[in-house]
């Protein structure tokens, strides 16, 4: 082997010893170098978590609030529905008491529980009356009601019999009834009517134990005709 050759040879030994010894150099750079990027994300997941974790709290917390309110208005509702209920049922007992401490709104144990009349949207009117007994010692109700609408027209004032506005021509409601009565019907009013005041009239008839009575009121128009 000629110097040469042995010089050559030499010189790549030491470039190849070079390249291993930079490459291994190179190697442990990059591995610390993702050790430390992996430890970076590490600590951005472990913060990360605690986020999630209070954000979780966080919500866990205002549901149980929301469920506490929703909780809360319900109860609050039911207890606004019972107190109506109640207050619907003190109104009954007062207007019962109402009556039976009121002579004017009995006749031979029979009180007006109620006399109303309500709009349609054809101007038709829906009249509704309710005949309660009040007597201790209940016996058949027998007899007639009926009503007259009075008012005016123009200047002339004006008088409508129950005969002359009913729709179906009924000249009277007949009474029949031991405990209540219920009656419903239709009136028509002429065009250009003012409707002032209604009188109500009750014809009971007489039976073995009664001897028959007869009753009337006016109501004020706007009384009985709710807006």
């Amino acid at each position: 082997m000629n110097v040469k050759r042995l010089i050559s040879l030499t010189w790549w030994v030491i470039l190849l010893a070079a390249g291993v010894g930079m490459g291994f150099i190179y190697g442990e750079r990059d591995q610390v170098g993702s050790i430390e990027v992996v430890d970076k994300l590490n600590q951005q997941i472990k913060e990360l978590s605690v986020k999630l974790e209070n954000a979780n709290f966080t919500l866990a917390v205002k549901e149980t609030e929301i469920e506490t309110e929703k909780a809360t208005v319900e109860r609050l509702s039911k207890d606004l529905k019972t107190t109506q209920m109640n207050v619907f049922e003190l109104r009954k007992e007062l207007t019962f008491y109402q009556k039976v401490l009121s002579p004017e709104l009995m006749v031979g144990g029979v009180a007006i529980d109620s006399f109303e009349f309500d709009k349609l949207a054809t101007g038709d009117f829906n009249y509704r009356l309710v005949l309660v007994q009040l007597a201790k010692n209940r016996r058949a109700i027998n007899g007639d009601a009926t009503f007259t609408i009075m008012g005016s027209k123009g200047n002339d004032k004006i008088e409508l019999p129950l005969e002359q506005t009913s729709i179906r021509q009924k000249d009277s409601l007949a009474i029949d009834f031991t405990y209540f009565q219920i009656f419903e019907g239709k009136v028509r009013l002429p065009a250009g009517f003012n409707p002032i005041e209604v009188e109500l009239a009750l014809d009971l008839k007489p039976d073995s134990a009664y001897k028959g009575e007869q009753w009337s009121a006016k109501y004020i128009w706007s009384d009985i005709m709710p807006e």
